[in-house]
């Protein structure tokens, strides 16, 4: 025989309130993490369409305003670690416009420096599949960032530790350095730099 339950199902034990709530929540919470696939490739495409335009056109201006007109802040990195696929890949590669475009949008406040290691970090974890020639060219992008304070050294030192290839971590790391060895305002840092480096079991400069 069936007997109506004298409790509310439809009431939290918790709270009291209705357990409707707590699905909208859960239901909610869900959709935010959720991936969105159609937005991803849409983001792609048009990133990739930027990107060819600027190395294309090499007008800052006008890749700073479609930047802007992206709207969406959570695909900075993204279009960073794209921008330097595409930079690197390119004949002859494309590196100091980049390095400027990087700049100028960190000038602007378009892009932090959060977006900037990120997106870079990225690529080097990366960098040992792609099978690049140009791995210096790579730490030339780093040494102008690190010297437009858009990025600091413990985001190089990590960039550093995530390329485990000699073949690319040594250029990479030495051409950075050159960059920064040209300023007389970067000394002070340099030597506290290069102290943690070559006191480091890791350091890219250690002999073998």
């Amino acid at each position: 025989e069936y007997k109506e339950s004298t409790s509310s199902p439809s009431k939290c034990e918790i709270c009291g309130c209705h357990r409707n709530f707590h699905r909208k929540v859960e239901v909610a919470a869900a959709e935010e993490i959720q991936p969105n696939p159609k937005k991803d490739e849409l983001m792609k495409g048009k990133i990739t369409s930027l990107l060819d335009e600027f190395f294309t056109n090499r007008v800052l201006e006008e890749t700073l305003q479609r930047v802007v007109e992206l709207n969406s802040p959570e695909y900075h990195p993204e279009f960073v670690r794209e921008g330097l696929y595409v930079a690197l890949k390119k004949g002859p590669p494309c590196h100091n416009q980049f390095s400027l475009l990087m700049e100028h949008l960190f000038d602007c406040n378009v892009l932090n420096a959060e977006d900037i290691g990120s997106g870079c970090l990225v690529y080097a974890t990366t960098l040992c599949g792609l099978s690049i020639d140009t791995p210096d060219m790579f730490g030339e992008i780093i040494g102008n960032l690190v010297m437009a304070e858009a990025m600091g050294f413990k985001v190089f030192n990590e960039i550093l530790e995530k390329v485990e290839d000699k073949y690319y971590k040594r250029p990479l790391f030495i051409a950075a350095m050159k960059i920064v060895d040209t300023r007389v305002m970067a000394e002070a840092f340099l030597h506290c730099f290069r102290d943690a480096f070559t006191n480091s079991s890791s350091s890219p400069l250690a002999s073998n």
